[in-house]
């Protein structure tokens, strides 16, 4: 998990009239597993299924004379395959 803080937001906020937040945070999770690993030992192949969850808040604190016409709050799901010698 990442938690980021901007102390000078609102200073910077009243100089250049933008959103900057006071606060950031954001963290991800990430599982993979080989499939072909279930053959038993020694299976000279790998074909890998991953899944990654992510949620990023770029605005988690704004100061209080911030303009707030947009947010940019993201939750996001991944997944996929890997087979790099799946072609030996």
């Amino acid at each position: 998990m990442v938690n980021a803080s901007i102390p000078d937001a609102e200073r910077i906020n009243r100089a250049y009239a933008n959103n900057t937040p006071e606060r950031i945070t954001g963290a991800y999770a990430e599982v993979a597993f080989d499939l072909l690993s279930l053959r038993g030992k020694g299976a000279d192949r790998d074909l890998t299924a991953f899944a990654r969850y992510e949620t990023i808040d770029m605005e988690a604190t704004l100061p209080q004379a911030s303009p707030t016409a947009w947010t940019s709050n993201s939750i996001s799901w991944q997944g996929g395959r890997t087979s790099p010698h799946l072609l030996r």
